[in-house]
């Protein structure tokens, strides 16, 4: 949200469809990963 681009990062949504409607939704990417790193909390 800070405006600083990036690249390379992955997203998998997985939707869960009952009768027309999604009923569940899953989302993961790497969004937190990215954060981490630039808070210096982890490294890749």
């Amino acid at each position: 949200p800070d405006g600083t681009p990036f690249e390379d990062n992955r997203y998998v949504d997985r939707y869960v469809v009952r009768r027309g409607l999604i009923v569940q939704m899953d989302v993961w990417n790497d969004s937190a990963e990215w954060l981490l790193v630039r808070a210096g909390l982890a490294t890749l």
